[in-house]
């Protein structure tokens, strides 16, 4: 029985996520394909990275250590759920893949509030205004330097 081989499970598990992933994959290359639009609505990040963080746990590593730093007064974000949470996922599997013999990922969600004199610095398209920001980092070597 494979419940009784952790080997069988684990594999198992392995191939699970790798079709979970597969599949947004998919779905993502419809959409874009398509042009599809956003679905912009009122969002709880809190709930979402509750949603998404059990899939990147089965994603990852045992060696990957999970930490989530989610500020208790986290404003509602206007953005689609699926592209948040894909943007997510996606820099969880690039943080594993530079975390080979494991490490820690960090998934950090906090308010912030851009003023007039910090939002040009960043381009035309960056407007003041109350924004959250979602960081996610690692702490894998990075990328090798291009020659």
């Amino acid at each position: 029985m494979i419940v009784d081989n952790p080997k069988a499970v684990h594999h198992a598990e392995q191939s699970l996520a790798a079709a979970l992933s597969g599949a947004e994959l998919v779905k993502r290359m419809l959409a874009f394909s398509r042009r599809q639009p956003l679905h912009l609505k009122p969002l709880d990040l809190r709930a979402t990275m509750a949603s998404v963080v059990p899939l990147i746990r089965r994603t990852l590593s045992e060696q990957i250590v999970i930490v989530e730093t989610l500020v208790d007064d986290l404003w509602l974000a206007i953005a689609d759920s699926s592209q948040i949470e894909n943007a997510v996922l996606n820099l969880a599997i690039n943080s594993r893949d530079a975390m080979p013999d494991g490490g820690t990922l960090t998934i950090d969600c906090r308010n912030a509030t851009v003023d007039e004199t910090y939002a040009p610095a960043y381009g035309t398209e960056f407007q003041p205004g109350d924004y959250i920001v979602i960081s996610v980092t690692d702490t894998g070597n990075g990328m090798a330097r291009m020659s």
